[in-house]
């Protein structure tokens, strides 16, 4: 009996150093971010476009690098389910034309990025124009990261968007849209 008691009462003191040790201190190293994939959210998204073909999801390859994207030839835009952000927020993507247009013609893509505020005001945030056969520079996926601090606590819309090259040229604006996500940090 006493060899049980023993065995509790260590248990018991166990127990207690192993509480002391554990805070219960959230550790701010981490950070629970919730993440919103735009290839994913595409069926959900407002699309706007010439011909229905002009915008899904594929693969695509640019520079010799295969990515799964959202592909958009211009003119097109979606508009994308609301969704709200809290401090810390950012939106990654990347942008390429296909390389099987490059030896084809036409003037580039112009890709714009926008955050839609409740109002129904738009934001534009990003643009730029591809021209891969014009620009060696542009014959790769350009990766880019935004900060979206401005809209903390506001409930947005994000809205990618393809258009025509400054000759208003069309043809094989084979365009893409590679990894759209938003992170949003949650508290």
């Amino acid at each position: 009996m006493l060899g049980r008691a023993r065995v509790v009462a260590v248990m018991g003191f166990l127990a207690l150093i192993l509480a002391g040790c554990s805070t219960g201190a959230k550790d701010e190293a981490i950070q629970d971010i919730q993440l919103f994939d735009l290839i994913g959210a595409l069926p959900r998204a407002a699309v706007k476009t010439p011909k229905p073909e002009f915008v899904k999801k594929t693969n695509l390859t640019v520079g010799a690098q295969r990515r799964e994207a959202i592909f958009m030839h211009p003119t097109s835009s979606a508009t994308f389910p609301p969704i709200t952000l809290s401090e810390g927020a950012w939106i990654e993507f990347g942008i390429g034309v296909s390389e099987e247009a490059w030896p084809k013609g036409g003037d580039g893509v112009v890709f714009s990025v926008s955050v839609k505020k409740e109002d129904g005001k738009l934001a534009r945030i990003f643009t730029r124009h591809l021209d891969p056969q014009h620009s060696d520079e542009d014959q790769r996926w350009l990766d880019m990261q935004i900060p979206l601090r401005q809209f903390a606590g506001q409930k947005v819309q994000v809205v990618l968007e393809t258009q025509v090259g400054p000759a208003g040229n069309a043809a094989f604006d084979w365009g893409g849209w590679s990894q759209p996500r938003l992170f949003v940090p949650q508290k």
